[in-house]
């Protein structure tokens, strides 16, 4: 009977982790950096292509999303949502993806092909 394979050869590391030079500027996004395009963002959050081609949309990070688009288009629900979590709970991950979702979507469909069926905002 053959067992389960162990990580390390099912899994490919991101080559930022490979090479042991990750920042913890990678982890704690400065959102007003992210924002204001500030050229010492890390290379994976600076532009919405690379930032969701690093990504992972979880269910519950893509209902986070349509449900911002939801709302951007007028439909009901709430207009205040509350990120709870520890720090590394991914609370600025999730606004910067929201802010890229919202403001780049073309980068986001091209890297996430299954988001190109998230309502259109206008």
């Amino acid at each position: 009977m053959m067992g389960i394979k162990p990580w390390t050869e099912v899994v490919r590391l991101h080559p930022d982790v490979e090479s042991e030079e990750t920042a913890i500027a990678t982890y704690a996004i400065d959102l007003g950096a992210l924002v204001a395009g500030d050229p010492s963002v890390p290379p994976t959050y600076r532009d919405a292509y690379s930032f969701f081609h690093a990504t992972h949309l979880t269910s519950d990070m893509r209902m986070l999303v349509e449900e911002v688009y939801d709302r951007l288009c007028g439909k009901e629900g709430n207009r205040v949502l509350q990120l709870r979590s520890p720090f590394g709970g991914g609370k600025s991950h999730t606004l910067a993806t929201l802010y890229y979702a919202v403001k780049n979507r073309k980068e986001m469909e091209k890297a996430i092909p299954e988001t190109k069926d998230l309502p259109d905002v206008k």
